[in-house]
């Protein structure tokens, strides 16, 4: 999510913004060995934001506030899911931006995102150390995959919570999926991505990307206790390059990270997202 918007919602604080000198690990190294200092409020310029009359700031990690389902038993905090009705209540303004693949500097996989969020993942790239890159694992995906994995995870939360109901059902999923109206990948809005080191080996973040609450036992939590010092400061090195141009994580997975959708529009306080599902629009150009 790129250039800063208005102040984050009043009625929902969100967590602390990561420290301008943070320590974090070089790449290949067992133990912190260095710091890096980061300008965490700098404001990056965007062509397409400024035409919308759009000042986009540093907006944060997403919002922790009371919500249905109780606290996560992770960092300490109440997260909003994706499930939240105030999250599909966010209108959509959609921007009509592109889907643009992300040039090979992100990986191997050339996943495709919109435009605006194209330019603001190449400008968190620029503020990394020498040695690390963002790896981005995958950005749009379509409504029929979205609705696969729904169906899949469901399966296996049904399999483990023998009787759930429908609603606790739909909160519990959304940890890990969203729901298709409102979710993030489909707006081609989202990405998930990690960091590697210059030979293209993926560093310590505490759980492979994808990993469900179940099988990282709790570890995909951006806030999890228990991971290593190096995934803790690999994890921080993330919010500290992303956050300032603008994206938001989605807190129960610290491999995601938006920009433009519904749920960022929630967490930054814009009036709506700008973006919304690209299911009835063309591909990428």
């Amino acid at each position: 999510m790129p250039t800063h918007m208005s102040p984050a919602p009043t009625a929902s604080p969100t967590l602390p913004a990561v420290a301008a000198d943070t320590d974090v690990p070089t790449a290949r190294t067992p133990s912190i060995t260095s710091t890096i200092v980061l300008a965490t409020s700098r404001t990056v310029p965007s062509r397409r934001a400024e035409e919308r009359g759009l000042l986009l700031e540093d907006s944060g990690p997403a919002p922790q506030v009371e919500a249905a389902g109780g606290s996560d038993g992770h960092g300490g905090g109440v997260t909003i899911l994706l499930s939240d009705p105030r999250v599909s209540a966010v209108p959509v303004h959609d921007a009509g931006e592109r889907l643009v693949a992300l040039d090979a500097s992100f990986g191997p996989a050339h996943a495709l995102v919109r435009a605006e969020l194209a330019d603001r993942l190449a400008a968190a790239q620029d503020l990394l150390p020498r040695g690390i890159r963002l790896r981005v694992v995958e950005g749009h995906r379509t409504m029929a995959d979205q609705r696969a994995i729904i169906a899949r995870y469901s399966a296996e939360v049904c399999a483990a919570h023998p009787g759930i109901s429908a609603t606790d059902l739909h909160h519990l999923v959304s940890r890990y999926v969203a729901p298709a109206d409102v979710a993030p990948h489909v707006a081609g809005a989202a990405v998930d991505l990690t960091l590697v080191d210059v030979v293209g080996e993926e560093l310590d973040l505490g759980s492979p990307v994808d990993a469900t609450p179940e099988s990282s036992a709790g570890a995909c939590f951006f806030d999890a206790d228990g991971i290593s010092p190096d995934a803790r400061a690999h994890r921080r090195l993330l919010a500290a390059v992303l956050t300032p141009v603008g994206l938001v994580n989605y807190p129960t997975e610290w491999w995601h990270w938006s920009f433009g959708d519904r749920y960022w529009a929630l967490a930054v306080g814009a009036p709506a997202a700008l973006y919304g599902s690209l299911a009835d629009r063309a591909g990428a150009a």
